[in-house]
């Protein structure tokens, strides 16, 4: 009985750790630096959080900022994110009326352009 309740609760920690961003974007930046940008999930609230990790030369640390997403828009197929700090993701989900799971689009970000998002937690 204790090895299917630490097995159970094992599965349910990785579960709930693999699915905590609801969006998921990688390219690079015009100055061909490697950008990672993260949008957590909303529990109960509209704001949300934002991680944008860019990744300079090899061997150089990566410079990670938090924003606080305030509203997103949605104009057919193109969905626009908008935050504190200037924040702007817009990320085109054409030929989807709505994101899909597995789907990758394209997606822009200051400065950078043609990064590939994901959308973990679409069904």
């Amino acid at each position: 009985m204790k090895v299917l309740l630490v097995i159970l609760s094992m599965l349910f920690s990785i579960s709930s750790f693999a699915f905590m961003n609801d969006l998921e974007c990688e390219g690079y930046t015009n100055a061909n630096e490697r950008i990672r940008v993260e949008v957590l999930r909303s529990f109960g609230g509209s704001v949300r959080d934002a991680l944008v990790t860019v990744q300079g030369d090899r061997g150089s640390n990566p410079i990670q900022t938090r924003h606080m997403i305030y509203s997103s828009r949605r104009f057919g197929t193109r969905l626009e994110l908008f935050g504190d700090q200037a924040f702007r993701l817009e990320v085109d989900i054409w030929p989807d009326q709505a994101p899909r799971w597995g789907r990758t689009y394209r997606g822009t970000y200051t400065n950078a352009f043609g990064l590939n998002c994901r959308f973990p937690n679409a069904r």
